[in-house]
């Protein structure tokens, strides 16, 4: 059986766990850049409300500006990419995990 560390597999997967968190992460900080543009501060809770991430302004977006707007379209584009992203990055886990285990099976 091969190490785990040698696998290319678990290592793209680990690289994809990591490349999820940051997703998050500029989510938040998309949200964060809203708030600034409208002139509020903001904080981001990243673990207060684990595993979800936060962002929270100080008051509430203006009357009769974008800024909700802007909130939703950010949640609207981010989290129907996440699906396409998971999409695509598990396609490509299997495909890696299944030649790397063809490759082994060569081998022996």
């Amino acid at each position: 059986m091969k190490n785990p560390l040698k696998s290319v597999s678990f290592w793209f997967a680990i690289i994809g766990i990591l490349l999820f968190f940051w997703g998050g992460v500029m989510h938040e900080k998309v949200h964060q850049a809203i708030f600034k543009s409208y002139g509020i501060d903001s904080k981001i809770e990243y673990l207060k409300e684990f595993p979800d991430m936060v962002t929270i302004g100080e008051e509430l977006c203006p009357e009769n500006t974008n800024c909700e707007l802007a909130h939703n379209i950010n949640e609207a584009i981010s989290y129907n990419l996440d699906s396409f992203y998971f999409l695509i990055y598990f396609g490509l886990l299997a495909i890696i995990f299944i030649l790397e285990n063809k490759g082994e099976k060569n081998e022996n």
